[in-house]
Formats: structure tokens, C-alpha cells, sequence
């Protein structure tokens, strides 16, 4: 499960800090008493958390910020990706190619990102 930041540069350590409480206090709400890990690297933080279900993904939290949501569905370079949940306000969003990723059950590949890596996650969604 990725996890973007909508906020200023300047803001997302202090975001970074309030996903790390939520985590924690799901993590003791669940009664688990087992350390969870955390890494870092240049780009995300991850959480292995043993609260949650087996087989669960992990939660990564992409350390670059947006400063909206537009700006962030304008990055993704899958269209079945271009949603976000925005938590203050309690609904999802999409761009246009996500609205129509989700009304045909398609993507429509992009030439300008065709590439091993791009390929690779086109293959990850198809499942």
C-alpha cells in the first residue's frame, strides 16, 4: 500500500511523524505486543507491521510531496493508478484517465513511458 504526501516540502516531516502515530496506534490497537519494522530509503519509508492480516502488503510511505492531488495523479504513469483517498475529506478522487481506466476495465499504454521498468508495472496491475 503506497501512501502519498499532499503537503509542502516543509511539512512532510511533520506528516511523515503523524502516519508513523496512526501506524503505531493501530499497531497497539490490535494488540499487538511484537516490534514492527521500519526502513528507509532515499525515497520511501516502509512499515512491516505483524498486526496486520498474513499476506497483507506493507505500507510505504513515498517520502517526495505534492502539493495537490492533481499534481499527484498527474505523475502516474499507469491510468488504473490515478486515484487517490483524501482523508480530510473523507472521498476518493481520480483524474480522467483513471475515470476511464474504471469505466472501460482498461489502460491505455503511453508510448512516452514504454520501457522495461514501465512494462513491468503494467504487468503488476494486470493481475
Amino acid at each position: 500500500i503506497d501512501v502519498f504526501l499532499g503537503c509542502s516540502p516543509d511539512e512532510g516531516v511533520a506528516c511523515l511523524r503523524q502516519i508513523f502515530a496512526a501506524v503505531r496506534r493501530h499497531h497497539i490497537k490490535k494488540g499487538s505486543k511484537k516490534r514492527f519494522l521500519i526502513t528507509r530509503t532515499q525515497n520511501a519509508v516502509t512499515f512491516y507491521l505483524s498486526s496486520i492480516p498474513e499476506g497483507a502488503p506493507p505500507l510505504q510511505v513515498i517520502l517526495r510531496t505534492h502539493p495537490s492531488v492533481a499534481d499527484l495523479l498527474s505523475g502516474f504513469d499507469v491510468d488504473s493508478s490515478c486515484f487517490a483517498f483524501n482523508p480530510s475529506e473523507g472521498r476518493v478522487m481520480c483524474s480522467k484517465r483513471g475515470q476511464r481506466a474504471l469505466q472501460y476495465s482498461t489502460n491505455i499504454m503511453d508510448s512516452a513511458h514504454a520501457g522495461s521498468s514501465y512494462c513491468r508495472r503494467l504487468e503488476t496491475v494486470a493481475v
